[in-house]
């Protein structure tokens, strides 16, 4: 654990490497329209579940930077400060604070996350000819274990939400048939997708991580694609006629969104149909549904470029971990009347990895066996590894 703190680091430096350029991948419209779909969503939740676990595995090749970590490791690991007769380090402070930070907003998205259904609970769907029509586009869909339908005037568009049991809820708005069956193959696609887990995890993983801000940009990322793939796994089979109505059901349901109180700004975990109305992304989906192509194409040269990045990040985040280096002062032995001056306050030892450990102090060193390391731990002494 004496590493977690550089292991942190090196994972956020290629998690973030990766997610510049899927970023520009995803803006750039990365072959929307074809099986690299998954292919990006897959990337996106194996760097999201990287990020999520920081860990070195003890396969890590140590890079030392010194002119880089010397410093920050000074600062913020071996500089004490003091505060009510306690000793800390700005590490641990800081580390303390973004923790008890992560907490709070934490509990506060899961108490407003089951608040929220709870409250929808209240709220049952009268109208039988809707659950009459989600039946049936679930049976279509071969989608196993019930559906829950409620309707509320809270909401201004569809929403989808349970992790354990799936929930449906319809804003009070008269529906024809056919957008009813366009909501339902929607909503139940998001369920097949197991889309709602992985919002709730990224959601998770904002407020956990709220201090790391390309989270931010990702998870926003992650939920448009998330909008994206569903519309093209649910007009995969759809004839063209078929997918402009699916298409208007949607621009009508943007269009009304923006009127009045939303759950979607109460709750970032609820998926609604209409996603994010901004214009860009809501051009991208339609555009994305219109031009689907029945073939799908291979991954193509852009695909191979994008996975060998990936892999190449990902690797890397294990393979490498770049560390601080102390190199053993070329300096004249201790005086044996300095020896029983050295302490923890003035004091650290320096142990590297080929084997060979050193006591510093004021300038001086020399080098002691690994008993002598471990009694100098339990008397307090930092330990600093190659």
């Amino acid at each position: 654990m004496e590493n977690f703190l550089f292991s942190l680091l090196t994972s956020i430096f290629w998690c973030s490497l990766f997610f510049v350029i899927l970023h520009i991948a995803r803006k750039k419209r990365y072959d929307t329209r074809n099986r690299n779909s998954d292919v990006l969503f897959l990337l996106y939740l194996l760097f999201f579940v990287r990020i999520f676990l920081p860990f070195d595995i003890g396969i890590a090749k140590a890079v030392p930077m010194p002119s880089i970590f010397n410093g920050i490791d000074t600062a913020l690991r071996l500089n004490t400060y003091t505060i009510f007769q306690h000793d800390f380090t700005l590490i641990s402070a800081i580390g303390l604070f973004c923790f008890a930070v992560g907490c709070i907003k934490t509990f506060h998205f899961l108490f407003r996350y089951f608040h929220i259904q709870k409250l929808l609970s209240h709220f049952a769907c009268p109208d039988k000819s809707a659950k009459e029509i989600l039946t049936t586009i679930q049976t279509s869909m071969k989608l196993k274990g019930k559906i829950h339908l409620f309707q509320s005037d809270l909401t201004q568009t569809p929403i989808s939400y349970g992790i354990f049991r799936k929930k449906i809820c319809l804003p009070s708005v008269e529906f024809s048939e056919k957008e009813l069956s366009n909501i339902f193959i929607h909503e139940l696609t998001h369920f097949k997708n197991r889309d709602l887990p992985v919002k709730f995890f990224s959601k998770l993983s904002i407020c956990f991580f709220w201090w790391l801000p390309f989270t931010y940009l990702i998870s926003k990322d992650l939920e448009e694609f998330q909008e994206i793939r569903c519309d093209l796994c649910a007009t995969r089979s759809m004839s063209r006629q078929q997918k402009i109505s699916y298409l208007s059901t949607i621009q009508r349901l943007v269009s009304g969104s923006g009127k009045g109180k939303n759950l979607k700004a109460a709750n970032g975990s609820l998926t609604p149909l209409a996603g994010d109305s901004s214009r860009n992304l809501l051009i991208e989906r339609f555009e994305t549904v219109i031009q689907q192509e029945d073939k799908q194409k291979s991954i193509g040269l852009r695909g191979i470029l994008l996975a060998f990045t990936a892999f190449f990040c990902f690797a890397g985040s294990y393979l490498v971990v770049f560390l601080p280096f102390y190199p053993p002062p070329n300096t004249k032995t201790v005086p044996q009347d300095v020896i029983g001056e050295i302490s923890p306050e003035n004091g650290y030892i320096s142990a590297s990895k080929g084997g060979k450990i050193y006591l510093i102090s004021d300038g001086y060193s020399f080098e002691i066996d690994q008993e002598f390391l471990e009694l100098s731990e339990q008397s307090g002494f930092r330990v600093l590894y190659e």
